[in-house]
């Protein structure tokens, strides 16, 4: 009962704050724009700047992840500020909603760094063995790993949260850590982090690799093998960017969280605490930078593309001009 009245403060404390529900309000607006932005992004360079089939299907699914991430947290943001706007004395929400909404977000984003981790291992297979990747086209595998992906992230979340779960309890916030589920949640952000760094790593590892077969003067001697390493290039370079941003925003997010229980009890700076915490889940918007990036690097490539054209059709002129 004291619990429940502690809870029942702390909730009306933050529904009498409108800055922090207008916050809220703000939160959601951007996971819903960065799902537009995605969706506009798709339309305007689909995936084409990749060229093997089996890419092509890991990173779509990445991007369905993201796409995910971004509506489940705009969901929960919208009914986080609709119920402390709307919700009169004491607007506690029942944890079987933020647990469920807060599961699909998490589980998503668990698949964004799984479906990474593949594509990390992709790359360094075709930096290894170029050749054979480019004439190997089992886009079935590709489908089976990311259905892995799912099931793994799906799984890992299960196991970690679900046996320490009250799901009968009213809380005061759409935290998934409560008291019950510390322990669990903070293990499982690590298993998260440990898996993206290990990404980035079997990135960075691919790329040595592909960088000491293109300065092999034998490599010179194949079309395709050149064509193989350049591309792989291409992508571990739109990757790279891409993953330190997403596993920042994640040892931000691990840090907040782990701060959290020790400053929560705090009542009288409940309403600052919060909103920080708020602005610390930056995972929850990284759609809104993956559109970015994508874009600057795609741009970057029509760029050099236009001007290895441009610079050909110099050279043929001018050597017409010789003869």
């Amino acid at each position: 009962l004291i619990k429940m009245d502690n809870d029942c403060i702390a909730a009306d404390r933050l529904a009498a704050s409108a800055a922090y529900v207008i916050f809220l309000a703000v939160k959601a607006v951007l996971c819903y724009l960065a799902i537009i932005l995605l969706v506009w992004h798709l339309k305007r360079n689909g995936i084409r700047w990749l060229v093997h089939a089996n890419t092509k299907v890991v990173f779509s699914a990445y991007l369905g992840f993201n796409f995910i991430a971004s509506a489940a947290f705009g969901v929960i943001y919208t009914i986080d500020a609709l119920r402390l706007w709307l919700g009169g004395p004491c607007p506690l929400l029942d944890f079987r909603i933020v647990f469920t909404l807060r599961g699909i977000g998490i589980i998503a984003l668990m698949g964004e760094i799984l479906c990474a981790l593949v594509l990390s291992l992709e790359r360094l297979y075709s930096s290894l063995f170029p050749v054979h990747f480019e004439k190997s086209g089992c886009v079935l595998l590709s489908w089976i790993l990311v259905f892995l992906s799912l099931l793994a992230a799906t799984s890992v979340m299960v196991a970690f949260l679900v046996p320490l779960a009250n799901f009968d309890k009213l809380v005061p916030t759409t935290n998934l850590k409560q008291d019950e589920t510390a322990d669990g949640y903070q293990k499982m952000i690590h298993v998260m982090i440990g898996m993206e760094l290990t990404a980035i790593i079997t990135f960075h590892f691919g790329m040595l690799v592909n960088y000491c077969r293109r300065a092999n003067p034998a490599s010179s001697s194949s079309i395709a093998l050149l064509y193989q390493l350049k591309e792989n290039a291409a992508v571990i370079a739109t990757m790279l960017p891409i993953e330190y941003t997403h596993s920042a925003f994640m040892c931000i997010i691990t840090f907040g969280m782990a701060l959290y229980p020790r400053v929560s009890y705090i009542r009288h700076f409940l309403v600052h605490l919060n909103s920080i915490f708020k602005v610390l889940s930056l995972p929850a918007i990284f759609t809104l930078f993956l559109v970015l990036i994508l874009e600057y690097k795609i741009d970057g490539r029509r760029r050099r593309l236009r001007h290895s054209v441009i610079s050909n059709e110099a050279a043929i002129y001018f050597q017409n001009l010789r003869r």
